[in-house]
Formats: C-alpha cells, structure tokens, sequence
C-alpha cells in the first residue's frame, strides 16, 4: 500500500490506515473494527479524504478511550469534527504535501484551498 506521509498502518494485525500524528489511548481496539469491517482505505481518494478516513478510523479504534474520557483522544476528535480544515491544515499529511501536490489536490475535489 502507497500511503501519503502522515498516514501510517496502525499495526500488522489490523492493517488499517490511521494519522500519524494522531494520539495513542491506553485502550485501542482495531481487532474488532478489523473484524466489522467498519472502515476502509480508498488509495484512488484524494489526499484529503484518505486523511478524513484515517482519522474516522482513528475515531473507531479509540472508541474506548473516548469514552473514557482521555483528554488527547478527545481533542482530537473534537478538533477533526469541528474545525476540519484546520484541523487538516496543521497535520503531518497536509504538511508534508508539496506545493504542487496542493495544487493537484485543489484540481481534483476543488473542495479546499490552503493559504499560509
């Protein structure tokens, strides 16, 4: 799998996609969103919705951890679902892009636009 810098493989049992700068909870449970199916990994996406599926993932995985109340986990989840631009804005993916991969970007979802 051709993952963009930022995304990484969450562990060799699971192979799902997740941020890399996203935070580890002490309770992470990928066996069973592997086992369900829950999400996926569409390498043909733009850059920006293999983030947004990396970081829904992430969402899954810590569900317990969120639940629990782990402060990290919870800022994460709340920066992903209510500042989403920002929030892709300051990742590792979005970082890393090249400013003609930004440009590319733009040119295939014309969804988003980052300015410096």
């Amino acid at each position: 799998m051709n993952l963009p810098t930022g995304l990484v493989i969450h562990c060799d049992k699971c192979s799902i996609v997740i941020p890399s700068d996203a935070p580890v909870g002490p309770t992470p449970d990928c066996a069973s969103v592997f086992r369900a199916k829950l999400c996926w990994y569409n390498e043909s996406a733009s850059i920006l919705d293999r983030f947004t599926q990396a970081a829904a993932a992430w969402s899954l995985i810590h569900h317990k951890d969120l639940t629990a109340g782990h402060p990290e986990c919870i800022e994460y989840r709340r920066q992903f679902q209510m500042e989403r631009k920002a929030h892709f804005a300051k990742s590792a993916v979005r970082i890393a892009m090249t400013p003609e991969q930004v440009i590319v970007q733009k040119g295939r979802t014309g969804a988003w636009v980052y300015r410096e």
